[in-house]
């Protein structure tokens, strides 16, 4: 039996993080029965299969094939935005949200 590839492993992992088997994400996708278990043994998806799965999943396809090890790279452009700014921008970014907040009565 062959190793399970990394792209078939993320798959998993992904939907045990849903609460959901790959069956149901099959379901919910509109694949036929067993498409993505056919992934488990060093098979690569199509680009478009790929796009709609990383869609599903919120994460980049470069994360789904094993070629990075980042969720999400929008995500990780805002954290580093954050990261340079100066303390007193970062002050004020932090007074705009909690104005913002107050405002939408969310407390």
């Amino acid at each position: 039996m062959e190793q399970e590839s990394k792209f078939y492993l993320r798959l998993k992992s992904l939907s045990s993080d849903l609460g959901k088997s790959i069956n149901q994400v099959e379901k919910e996708l509109g694949y036929s029965r067993n498409a993505l278990h056919n992934y488990n043994e060093n098979h690569m998806p199509s680009a478009l299969r790929l796009i709609e799965l990383s869609d599903y999943f919120e994460v980049s396809p470069n994360y789904l094939i094993g070629k990075s090890d980042v969720l999400n790279s929008n995500k990780l452009c805002l954290n580093d935005m954050f990261d340079n700014l100066s303390l007193n921008e970062k002050m004020e970014l932090f007074s705009i949200c909690t104005r913002w907040v107050i405002s939408k009565g969310e407390t």
